[in-house]
């Protein structure tokens, strides 16, 4: 199985109020104000959900559309699941979607996606009078999740441990004064590993694996640059 970092996220998608007949729609770009409302209800407190284990095993996410209605307190007071939008990947890592109604769910998003909704909080929709008036609208809540394990970033090296074999210093042009807490980074194909220079600016790596280092500094208020370094077997 992929090693997975849990991420939940959710947005408004459509408001309206529930005495006018006219939805409004929206791509999650900014959404112009329905008839009879100055302001749409803003989230105030939101609750996470628990991620379905089986769908986080199969590597499956998913968005779940849930219709709540607010009332003039900022409380849901009502959740419905609409519809659920699955996303996988086939074998040619291609992301399929497919959408189902809530009954249909295989994976289990619907119930804590509601179950988390249920309890969210909200600043109120206001009225053209900008009194708070109870609306309904439709929340899209999100279960994805990012890769780790297949990523492409290097592996970090153990610098801790082992001999010095890679020294360097760091001092400010003109002055010659030492450059402190500055971030020195080592990488080598897939191998990483990173440093902070002292109070003399020196920062050390230690066991790095011989071959051609190319070494990156960060440091605030001087510009990054870079070098590389060659570590033999005798370093």
């Amino acid at each position: 199985m992929r090693k997975l970092v849990q991420t939940v996220s959710a947005m408004l998608l459509a408001v309206w109020s529930p005495l006018l007949t006219a939805q409004e729609e929206s791509d999650g770009s900014e959404q112009p104000l329905p008839p009879g409302l100055s302001a749409l209800p803003a989230l105030v407190d939101a609750v996470e959900a628990d991620y379905p284990p089986e769908a986080l095993e199969a590597d499956v996410q998913a968005d779940v559309f849930i219709q709540i209605t607010i009332n003039e307190f900022g409380e849901v007071t009502e959740a419905i699941p609409s519809s659920v939008r699955l996303y996988t990947f086939d074998e040619n890592d291609q992301l399929v979607e497919e959408d189902l109604a809530p009954d249909d769910d295989p994976w289990g998003f619907v119930p804590p996606a509601v179950e988390a909704v249920s309890l969210y909080f909200f600043d109120p929709a206001l009225n053209d009078e900008g009194e708070p008036v109870p609306v309904q609208i439709v929340w899209r809540f999100g279960f994805y999740f990012e890769q780790s394990e297949t990523s492409d970033e290097p592996e970090p090296v153990a610098i801790g441990e082992g001999e010095v074999n890679l020294r360097g210093e760091l001092l400010e042009r003109g002055t010659r004064a030492p450059i402190i807490g500055a971030l020195v980074y080592a990488s080598s194909g897939d191998l990483f590993a990173e440093a902070v220079s002292d109070e003399d600016g020196v920062f050390e790596f230690r066991s790095l694996p011989p071959g051609l280092w190319q070494i990156d500094v960060d440091a605030d208020g001087y510009e990054s640059f870079s070098l590389q370094e060659e570590v033999d077997r005798k370093s």
